[in-house]
């Protein structure tokens, strides 16, 4: 997975365990000075986890903006070794980004999308500039099955959005049935951040770990 950066760019990874339990912090952060380094986040098998295979992902960002993901395999067995060390299964840039945002959130996201333009990755400017309702009938369903990315900036006035729910419903169809787009929470109010949808309730929207790691910025 390649991606542009700058020097002295802030580089922060995050780990997402699908069930298994992070010891520390999820996250990673350090400045981009042209040179390799590596990383190591302890994971522990849970009591119940003897013979099931997890699959943990590792989230990249620069300068605040998602641009990539890893993800890995690891198969438990309680006559495996207290210390492992894996290679990523599969590695998946963000290249095409979807903006899914409530028209009175637009300040706010168009702070986001300079972030996009900085990391050379493609994200759709013209949604931007359209109202919900010319938004949903300039044929959005084809610019959600295109993206690598659905990035859904939840807010009270996201919550109460029509359009946005819709957007939300095609693109978790859509990643269930192909993988793609990768659905990600972006809070922009709380914490807690507005209460989720039925819909959204196992995507963590209001995790403190994960509100930390996409605020503090």
């Amino acid at each position: 997975m390649r991606c542009p950066v700058r020097g002295g760019a802030r580089i922060r990874i995050h780990l997402e365990g699908d069930g298994l339990e992070v010891e520390g912090e999820p996250w990673k952060e350090k400045r981009w000075y042209g040179r390799a380094s590596s990383e190591t986040f302890v994971v522990r098998m849970p009591e119940t986890g003897d013979g099931l295979d997890y699959l943990p992902r590792i989230v990249v960002f620069v300068d605040k903006v998602p641009v990539g993901h890893i993800d890995f395999e690891i198969q438990c067995t309680s006559n495996a070794p207290s210390y492992v060390g894996l290679q990523g299964k599969d590695a998946r840039p963000y290249r095409r980004v979807f903006f899914s945002y409530s028209s009175k959130d637009r300040p706010k996201v168009a702070l986001v999308a300079r972030g996009y333009s900085v990391v050379q990755q493609e994200f759709f400017q013209d949604i931007l500039n359209l109202d919900p309702g010319e938004r949903w009938e300039s044929k959005l369903y084809l610019k959600i099955e295109e993206a690598d990315l659905f990035l859904l900036f939840w807010s009270e006035a996201a919550r109460e959005s029509e359009w946005v729910h819709k957007e939300v419903e095609y693109a978790l169809s859509r990643e269930s049935e192909s993988g793609a787009p990768v659905f990600m929470p972006f809070p922009l109010e709380g914490p807690p951040p507005p209460e989720p949808w039925p819909i959204l309730k196992e995507r963590h929207i209001g995790d403190p770990l994960y509100y930390r790691m996409v605020t503090r910025w």
